[in-house]
Formats: structure tokens, sequence, C-alpha cells
């Protein structure tokens, strides 16, 4: 990356001078985060997206167009060029004359990583939260979330508790005979299907982790039952 330069904006003005960079044929990067704030009167979230941080703002600026961004009205001062130290970070090194350790100094692009993971983390919770539950209560589903992936449940209910941001699903999961709820957001879960890929009910139905209790009945307390899809091994012991 060359040529990069941090911008500084007037407040509030961060995505009116994206917009107008843009025109300009500039493709500039303006750290965003997912906010939300809750609506009385419709008794929901609204969800926004704001500065991540206040009138600051990234890009390659030509030289041909360098004068158009400086004059632009809403840019502070003249934009201020990085070095490659400053976009790629400082790895963490030992100094030879000391010995003492230096810890890594992060970049731009290591700060862009982070504020793109935690946009994509809030776009989930936004996802969960206009949550709209399609499953039955005795539906079966499959779990996709680790340790339990793979696994087959039975859908219960939707529960939310009051310090949870959105609802989540209460799903019953049998191991080795014992039903024990477990509470799981709702993008980790789909609808079981079967061999020929329709939608299964528990009922009758020998889902993947009964074929294991089917297996375990042979093997002595103690043994280690490997099981492929999910967990690597279960240790099978009384319950």
């Amino acid at each position: 990356m060359t040529n990069t330069y941090a911008i500084n904006t007037t407040r509030g003005k961060e995505f009116a001078v994206r917009d107008d960079l843009k025109a300009m044929g500039v493709n500039p990067w303006v750290p965003v985060r997912l906010g939300s704030r809750y609506v009385k009167e419709k008794r929901s979230a609204v969800w926004y997206d704001a500065a991540y941080v206040p009138k600051l703002m990234f890009a390659v600026i030509p030289a041909i167009i360098w004068r158009d961004v400086l004059e632009h009205k809403h840019v502070i001062g003249k934009p201020v060029a990085l070095s490659r130290l400053d976009i790629e970070g400082i790895p963490g090194h030992v100094k030879k004359s000391t010995g003492a350790v230096v810890p890594p100094v992060p970049g731009l692009n290591d700060f862009r990583r982070a504020v793109e993971a935690e946009y994509a983390d809030a776009e989930r919770a936004r996802a969960n939260s206009e949550y709209q539950c399609q499953f039955k209560p005795g539906q079966a589903l499959e779990l996709l979330c680790p340790p339990w992936e793979g696994f087959s449940a039975t859908f219960a209910k939707v529960i939310k508790h009051a310090h949870d941001d959105y609802a989540k699903l209460r799903v019953e999961l049998e191991i080795f005979g014992r039903v024990t709820p477990l509470d799981v957001d709702p993008d980790r879960v789909k609808g079981w299907r079967d061999d020929r890929g329709v939608e299964q009910n528990m009922g009758g139905t020998i889902c993947r982790h009964e074929r294991v209790l089917v297996l375990a009945i042979r093997i002595r307390p103690g043994d280690v039952v490997r099981r492929h899809g999910c967990m690597d091994m279960v240790g099978f012991r009384n319950w």
C-alpha cells in the first residue's frame, strides 16, 4: 500500500467525505462500528453505522487529486502520510544489545482486521436479534457450534434472559441416555435432515449420537469411543 494517508475530517462528516472521495476515484476506508439503541415506541432495537474513531479515515491519494482532497470543505488540515511500519506494524523482537523482549506494535492492517471482525460479530448479533423462529417444539435440529457440532437435538422453546441481547433457542441434547438442556444462538442450529435430505422429527429417528449410544452399550465403562464429525473422542462411563 503506497501513498496512504490518515485524513482528519469534520466530526459527523466521515461518511460524506468518504462518498465524495469515491466520486473522485479514491477508495477510502472509514473504520465503522455497528451500534444499536433501544426505541421504546417500537419496543425493539434500531441498528446504525457509526464512525469507530470520530473524524478519522484512511485513503491512498493519487498525486493528481491531492489538491482536490486538501481543499475539501470537511477535510481538516493536511493528510498525514503513513510509513510502511505504520501500515504493517512492528513484529515482536528481542534487542540484541540488552536481550529485552520488545512486544509487537500493531499497524493499520491489524487495526482494520480487528475493526472488521468486530463489525461482523455485531452483524451476527443483529441477525440473531431479528430472528423469527420457524421451528416447532419436538423438531429435530442439528447443532453447528463446537463442541456439539454435528449432534442432533430436540427443539424445546425460545428463551430470553434479562441479560441477553437477543433470544436464544432452548434445545435438549441427549447423551448416553441423559437429556441435557442447552441454550444456543439461532444461527448455530439448522433443521435435521436424514440421508435423503428429508427434514426429520425426533420421533422414531435414530440420530448420529443415538447410533453412538447403541455402540456404547457394548463398551465397558472407562473405554474411549472415537466419534467422527463432532468430538474426536468421548469417554464412556456409567450415568
